[in-house]
């Protein structure tokens, strides 16, 4: 796409200004301090809504580890071949199916489908090398409440009896109406993009939306065609994006779903089991926020995605062959500190390297539902069969991250050489169609 000089922007209805258009300079320098304050109150107003929301939608898919722990698996008989697994894993279905129908309706409806949606906004309202800090945050907020399910899961199980119910019946009555709620009372407050917001004054949309357009020019969306969606779907690059996102999510469901139990197999009674599952959550929050700041600071995405899955892989390997229990569980530790770091970093990679809201849309969407289909791998290779230790099913983990790396590398190597031919002048048509873009590495 081409860039333009200037842009009119058509501010939506629910903005309530009386300016029915913007007009976009691309010399109007605007003061540091504007800026910083303005970008400041994006933050605030974006980022924690939608990580609550997130989170609780997390917190709802992952219980099924701990509900399993509490009860469950005994009650209903799951301990009996693959049959937790299978239960596992049809949750991803839908969950896959509909990803790019409802990324391809978000612009012009309020209910679309959950996570490439949240993606896709976030990224549409910073510069390129802002955004993996703005990632990982949201992430980090989501996983955290998500690392504390097994407690929540444990504070609700101690409702057995109440009601004639078991504990883990608890478990999801509790935790799926707080998502209700939350679902209903969020309506009012998710943000839209930037053309659309109507929490900025006229002054501060014109501010963000020239930083966009200075940064890659697609601030104003360019009209989604099914020409255009098929189009997009043909580029490999984001096949590999998304099955780099799958690789990634594997280890996540693993330890969501299968930490709790591979405690319990290591002995611990029911309650440690549960409250255990929440510390290796913890040295995450600060290595993945160090590796952002690292990444945007340099503009650079590959060489930390390496350091992180090198660290997963050394996690996984202690959970699955070391001798000592106290080992294992720093495996754990480990795995989600590298795992954690990761999937920020690859959403970043992935987001950084895409112009258009057309292909954004449909960018995010795949992203996600290859992901999703690491949930499914996650819960199939982890079989009743192979309690406690579940070696087979960490071999494959292991595998999942080997694949990534040739990925990245593969990927990488592609957009070095590319940025190099339009450097040395020997590419007639821009990268990604946007002059001046090159590709973040």
């Amino acid at each position: 796409m081409a860039t333009r000089d200037d842009k009119d922007v058509k501010l939506s209805e629910k903005d309530g200004s009386s300016v029915d258009s913007l007009k976009l300079e691309s010399n109007e320098q605007y003061d540091a301090e504007f800026e910083r304050k303005t970008m400041r109150y994006v933050d605030w107003r974006i980022i924690p809504v939608l990580a609550m929301v997130y989170s609780f939608a997390l917190i709802d898919r992952i219980n099924l580890g701990a509900a399993h722990t509490a009860g469950m698996g005994v009650d209903l008989g799951l301990m009996t071949g693959d049959r937790f697994s299978i239960i596992s894993c049809m949750y991803f279905v839908p969950y896959i199916l509909l990803q790019l129908p409802g990324n391809l309706v978000l612009r012009n409806s309020e209910s679309a489908s959950f996570f490439p949606s949240l993606l896709w906004i976030i990224t549409a309202w910073y510069k390129r090398h802002e955004v993996h800090k703005r990632l990982a945050v949201f992430y980090l907020i989501s996983v955290t409440a998500g690392g504390l399910s097994p407690i929540l899961a444990y504070v609700f199980s101690l409702l057995k009896g109440r009601g004639g119910l078991e504990g883990w019946r608890w478990i999801f009555i509790i935790e799926g109406l707080i998502t209700l709620f939350l679902g209903l009372i969020t309506w009012l407050f998710i943000p839209a993009f930037p053309d659309q917001n109507n929490f900025l004054t006229p002054e501060q949309t014109k501010l963000v939306l020239k930083r966009i357009d200075d940064d890659r020019g697609d601030a104003i969306p360019d009209p989604l065609t099914a020409h255009k969606v098929f189009k997009h779907l043909r580029d490999w690059t984001l096949w590999a994006y998304g099955i780099m996102f799958m690789c990634a999510a594997m280890p996540s469901y693993a330890q969501s779903f299968f930490i709790p139990i591979i405690l319990r197999g290591m002995g611990w009674s029911q309650t440690a089991a549960l409250l255990l599952s929440a510390p290796p959550y913890g040295p995450s929050i600060p290595t993945t926020m160090l590796v952002a700041y690292l990444s945007d600071k340099y503009k650079h995405r590959s060489g930390f995605i390496v350091l992180c899955v090198v660290v997963c892989l050394t996690g996984v390997s202690l959970l699955a062959w070391a001798k000592q229990d106290e080992v294992r569980y720093f495996g754990a530790f480990l795995t989600n500190a590298g795992n954690s770091g990761a999937i920020p970093t690859i959403l970043a990679y992935s987001s950084n390297n895409v112009v258009s809201h057309s292909k954004r849309s449909v960018q995010t969407a795949m992203v996600v539902s290859l992901g999703g289909i690491g949930g499914i791998l996650a819960t199939t290779v982890f079989r009743a069969i192979d309690y406690p230790r579940y070696i087979p099913g960490l071999g494959a983990t292991l595998g999942s991250q080997g694949l990534l790396l040739l990925l990245l590398a593969t990927t990488t190597i592609h957009f070095t050489r590319l940025n190099r031919q339009m450097r040395q002048g020997k590419r007639q048509e821009p990268l990604e169609g946007q002059p001046g873009f090159f590709y973040t590495l």
